[in-house]
């Protein structure tokens, strides 16, 4: 016989595998063309310059040189090349707008220049030799939020994080690099677009979470 302690222990153990059980929130709708907003991509840098400047480093002495770091093959270049670049430089220039094509498995970047990058969402390690920063293993996937967040080991230089997300009125989409490793650990570079175009729609429903 079941005492009712022990009921709602049961309980309680029920709702929390239903919890864990539940499905993450549906991927947000990236799909579209999207161009650099120049003036809120450089007001995030410098917020984020201060934010950096701010924090002990060097054996607690502040400061430092500032700007972000080099070898992001994939996107997130906001300055010249340095430690660790392999490889072609980047345009920035074609990096200045982004199309994105959306579908239930697969996301594809195409910058001005043509240069496509595909991810497949299910969060697979993938190998690519074809990053303009030299080879690395790749892996995308949507959190729990809806984001799409890449993450990218290359053979040489740093890790990193890509994550993209859109705002609620799709005027917006914000790109956070995070790097994981290198000189620099935890420093974040970050872009803003706007929406240039709607693009063809994703061939499976989606929805920006509130």
């Amino acid at each position: 016989m079941k005492t009712p302690k022990a009921g709602k222990i049961l309980a309680a153990l029920l709702a929390a595998s239903a919890l864990a059980a539940a499905p993450p929130s549906k991927p947000q709708d990236l799909h579209g063309t999207w161009r650099l907003n120049e003036d809120l991509t450089a007001r995030m840098r410098e917020s984020e310059r201060q934010q950096e400047g701010a924090r002990p480093r060097f054996g607690g002495m502040g400061g430092g040189r500032r700007g972000g770091p080099g070898g992001l093959p994939g996107g997130g270049f906001d300055d010249p090349p340095r430690n660790g670049w392999r490889g072609p430089e980047p345009s920035v220039e074609a990096l200045a707008e982004i199309t994105i094509e959306q579908t239930a498995t697969q996301v594809t970047f195409t910058d001005s220049a043509g240069h496509k990058r595909s991810f497949t969402t299910d969060n697979r390690k993938v190998r690519d030799e074809q990053l303009p920063g030299g080879p690395a293993e790749v892996r995308a996937k949507w959190d729990d939020s809806g984001s799409l967040v890449i993450e990218v080991a290359p053979d040489k230089g740093p890790k990193r994080i890509e994550t993209w997300v859109v705002s609620n009125d799709r005027k917006l989409l914000y790109l956070t690099v995070e790097m994981q490793g290198g000189p620099r650990p935890g420093f974040k570079i970050r872009r803003a677009y706007d929406a240039a175009a709607a693009g063809p729609a994703p061939t499976s429903p989606t929805h920006t979470p509130p």
